[in-house]
């Protein structure tokens, strides 16, 4: 059984990091278009604060009742 949970749970990340990836290139663009490898990872980042801030900007703000 451990090595189940650990072999679901190493899955889920997977699943985790393909779904995250799919999201930022589907709303972002499917490639990275400067050539340096130095300038591409500053375009990546770029995307993924971009991503992030759609998110918080798409989410209910919770408000404490009684």
């Amino acid at each position: 059984m451990k090595f189940y949970n650990a072999y679901i749970n190493q899955y889920l990340k997977l699943f985790n990091k393909a779904t995250a990836m799919f999201r930022i290139k589907t709303l972002l663009g499917g490639h990275l278009s400067l050539r340096d490898y130095e300038a591409q990872v500053g375009e990546a980042i770029a995307m993924v604060k971009a991503l992030n801030r759609m998110t918080l900007l798409g989410m209910p703000h919770s408000v404490r009742i009684g």
